[in-house]
């Protein structure tokens, strides 16, 4: 992903509720974690703060369906 997709992929979990409701789902979760992981220094420094701690607040493994 470049600096816009991966910035867009972020403020999609941030701002669509649909995403947010099932950010702690364990697969969701995964992905974005890998994705700040894998593409750290891409992301906007403000989402980054707000991605990170949407997914402080989960706990995967409680809501794996």
């Amino acid at each position: 992903f470049n600096k816009s997709q991966v910035n867009e992929i972020v403020q999609i979990a941030i701002s669509n509720n649909q995403v947010n409701w099932i950010i702690c789902d364990q697969d969701v979760y995964e992905f974005y974690s890998a994705l700040i992981d894998n593409h750290d220094q891409l992301i906007d420094e403000e989402l980054k703060a707000q991605i990170t701690d949407e997914l402080k607040a989960c706990n995967p493994e409680d809501n794996d369906a």
